[in-house]
């Protein structure tokens, strides 16, 4: 394939039903828009794309075009296809080197986003992209993190705005560094203001104490209504999942709340590493009715006894957290499977979840579905709430090298009820992975 980026491969996948059989009636079919290409090509997709009002979709990669520091790209629909564009490609200290996270969009339409490493400290960056009538797009660092016990590190995630244009999200590492945290910290949840006419601010909300609170956030957060904040930290919270005689916890959902000029910290939920789930490594998404989805990689009906598609840790599962009279309580709306019974269920979601007008959610697994041999593919799924309360799954499997495979990020829907990703392995000769399209039967 061309650099230009158009490509027209056309698939097919059995849209399957929870029980894993086939239902002949219905057929989805997967196009690989773009196939990433090797160096000095950008690749790396592992944040989730995010869709403009027109129809274009935004990703970053987390290495190569040109500085070889990752790249911020463009797909554009157009009759002949769709066209591949690089807007910005990163060239490490100082403008930062590794973005990973989402994308979002102001009122104006600039993107903003974080790098994992580089800027000023090498601790990585906030940054902002402004388009210019020419179709040239300017880089402007926000923030550079300063790392360790004055800052955060290592930010993983996107950004949130709120209604005032102020920045929220989280960073892996940085802040409080005590044991069990590793030496560059327990990671932090930050907040990022511009002046009028002068540089952004950041101030941080909360330091992790590596205690039952959770540590190594690498979620991007949620905001409700009343400006609370919703987050997950990847381990923490309490005495499960251990590491031999070390203390990890399997991870926390947990809530920060503003009041007085500080903002405090709930745990609504630490995870156990049983059928709960363990390690919540994106975030969680609020629906009208204030209860909040999110995946864990591990963890699900087998707890953390070996998956049936191979590995320790459980296959995986969907959460729901509702309140109900001031305390929230978990409860597992799927559990995969992997290839238990004979079946092709996903294997450990990593991907934050997406949601319909209908209430239906989306999201990816990395493996399972297709191909057990090779640990499998990995699947797109959809889960949809019964009248009876119960919750259907529907699978997508990746099912060659050549569509693409190992989808970590999530799925963005257009209008029609299109689905968008990313695989971070696959497609053409280079094997760094697609952007992919899922139509759902007609």
């Amino acid at each position: 394939m061309n650099r230009s980026g158009i490509c027209q491969v056309a698939l097919l996948f059995t849209f399957l039903a929870a029980s894993g059989s086939p239902l002949a009636a219905q057929k989805a079919k997967e196009i690989a828009l773009y196939d990433f290409c090797q160096s000095p090509c950008a690749y790396e997709p592992f944040g989730a794309l995010t869709l403009d009002s027109v129809g274009n979709l935004y990703g970053a990669a987390g290495a190569g075009a040109g500085g070889e520091a990752g790249a911020i790209y463009e797909l554009t629909p157009s009759a002949a296809g769709w066209n591949y564009s690089v807007l910005y490609s990163f060239q490490g200290a100082p403008d930062g080197q590794e973005p990973t996270g989402s994308l979002v969009f102001d009122g104006d339409g600039n993107l903003y986003g974080t790098t994992s490493r580089g800027g000023t400290n090498g601790e990585g960056t906030i940054f902002e992209l402004s388009p210019s009538e020419g179709g040239e797009w300017t880089e402007t660092v926000l923030y550079s993190f300063g790392g360790y016990a004055s800052d955060g590190t290592l930010p993983q995630a996107g950004v949130l705005f709120d209604g005032a244009g102020n920045l929220y999200g989280t960073t892996y590492g940085g802040g409080i560094s005590s044991v069990p945290c590793p030496s560059y910290g327990c990671g932090t949840v930050f907040e990022l203001s511009p002046l009028a006419g002068g540089p952004w601010t950041e101030s941080i909300l909360y330091m992790f104490q590596a205690g039952s609170d959770g540590y190594a956030p690498e979620s991007v957060l949620t905001m409700d209504g009343g400006g609370n904040l919703y987050g997950t930290t990847l381990v923490g919270g309490g005495p499960g999942c251990r590491n031999g005689s070390s203390y990890l916890g399997c991870g926390t959902v947990f809530e920060l709340s503003g009041s007085g000029g500080g903002w405090a910290e709930t745990v609504l939920y630490a995870f156990q590493g049983k059928r709960d789930g363990a390690g919540p490594l994106a975030g969680v998404i609020l629906d009208s009715s204030g209860n909040l989805y999110g995946t864990a990689e591990f963890g699900g009906v087998s707890g953390l006894k070996p998956c049936s598609g191979g590995g320790s840790g459980g296959c995986g599962a969907v959460f729901e957290l509702s309140q109900i009279g001031g305390e929230w309580s978990e409860s597992v709306i799927h559990s995969f499977r992997g290839y238990e019974n004979g079946g092709e269920d996903g294997i450990n979601p990593t991907s934050s979840l997406t949601t319909d007008p209908s209430g239906s959610l989306y999201g990816t697994t990395m493996r399972g579905g297709c191909c057990q041999s090779n640990g499998g593919y990995g699947t797109a799924f959809r889960l949809t709430k019964a009248g009876d309360g119960k919750w259907t799954e529907q699978r997508y499997p990746f099912s060659t090298r050549a569509e693409g495979y190992y989808p970590l990020a999530g799925l963005v829907l257009d209008s029609d009820g299109n689905a968008y990703g990313t695989t971070t392995s696959g497609g053409g000769e280079s094997g760094n992975g697609v952007i992919f399209e899922i139509t759902p039967p007609n």
